[in-house]
């Protein structure tokens, strides 16, 4: 049996590099799923908690009422714990929460409230296990801005502290770092696999991110397990189909097969009940756009059923929809949401 702590070490040492004086705050929802448990993820968040301990790391644990997707903002409760109630009272008196959790507001508008920001409280390090992911938020963002270091794990499982979060930290920077080095080189990818995944997509002079697992700078955000170079692709030039084969955290009976006009989704059709899920998100147009291309760099990862981890298996790639204002698209969303490609080949455009 894999030890969980053990791991924890690595990833206090090797990825987030903590010093005795940082305040490092665990953060997760109350969702409850049959294959993510809420018990799981506190079982993982006590793990946390006891190798601080060992080491004598300030460490605090705060849950919050979960949201119901991806990239959702999350609750006021969240934002008093990280930032005070101070700054959260000067802040919802002229900003409704409402508009920053439909995504109606900037980064920029917030800047003004940070001088009432309490420096007492606000984490050095947040560590996010909650299931639906904090990543595409203004949140998050907002932290980082302000120096916090973020990994984001949303989903994560027991399981993964045996393989994609156990690996060598500088060998899995060093290989992602060179595939983003190799898609400066280009600026499109035609994508196909025998599953029926037919696209080409158009990222000439985006900004090429990387998801290294190296956290140990002020201000600097991934998830864990990480391994991926990402990017927000071009809506004009990106054309094609997808074929999706895991939805919601498992296998589908029937895929479904999304298509792309000019980086727009036009059309869905295979598995009922998850087109029709899919119909409802995709009612706010926001939601059509083509938010991220990416490619998965983890030799350590292996479950094709969790999209944190199946996003980041080597060889893979991934389109999502949605949000991807975080990372240097332009589309402000409520939702972002992963789809993995598996078995791709590439056909690289210069």
């Amino acid at each position: 049996m894999f030890n969980i702590k053990e791991t924890i070490e690595k990833i206090y040492r090797e990825s987030l590099d903590v010093k005795s004086y940082e305040r490092i705050l665990i953060i997760g929802d109350s969702f409850d799923h049959e294959k993510n448990t809420l018990q799981d993820r506190k079982f993982i968040a006590r793990c946390f908690k006891d190798v601080a301990d060992k080491f004598g790391y300030f460490l605090k644990m705060f849950f919050y009422e979960s949201g119901k997707i991806h990239g959702e903002e999350p609750p006021v409760t969240l934002w008093v714990e990280c930032l005070g109630r101070d700054f959260c009272n000067n802040l919802f008196k002229d900003i409704p929460y409402e508009f920053i959790k439909d995504k109606r507001v900037a980064l920029e508008d917030l800047l003004k409230y940070k001088d009432k920001i309490d420096k007492n409280i606000f984490p050095d390090i947040v560590i996010a296990i909650s299931y639906y992911s904090t990543s595409h938020t203004l949140f998050r963002k907002f932290l980082n801005y302000l120096g916090c270091r973020y990994a984001s794990m949303p989903m994560v499982e027991k399981e993964m502290f045996a393989g994609p979060l156990n690996v060598d930290y500088n060998d899995l920077e060093k290989r992602t770092l060179m595939l983003a080095e190799k898609l400066k080189g280009y600026r499109a990818v035609g994508i196909k696999n025998n599953s029926g995944t037919d696209i080409v997509v158009n990222f000439e002079g985006t900004k090429i991110n990387c998801d290294t697992g190296n956290l140990k700078e002020r201000g600097s955000f991934g998830n864990l397990p990480a391994g991926e170079v990402y990017l927000a692709p071009r809506l004009k030039g990106t054309n094609g189909r997808i074929c999706i084969e895991y939805f919601m955290g498992k296998k589908l009976i029937k895929p479904v097969f999304m298509d792309f006009k000019e980086g727009l989704v036009t059309d869905l059709t295979g598995d009922n009940e998850a087109v029709s899920q899919l119909n409802k998100i995709l009612k706010d147009e926001r939601n059509r756009v083509i938010a991220e291309l990416g490619f998965g760099t983890n030799r350590g990862a292996k479950n094709p059923e969790n999209v944190l981890e199946a996003e980041k298996v080597d060889g893979t790639c991934h389109i999502a929809i949605g949000d991807n204002i975080t990372f240097g698209g332009n589309n402000r969303a409520t939702i972002h949401i992963d789809f993995v490609i598996f078995n791709p080949e590439f056909r690289w455009l210069s």
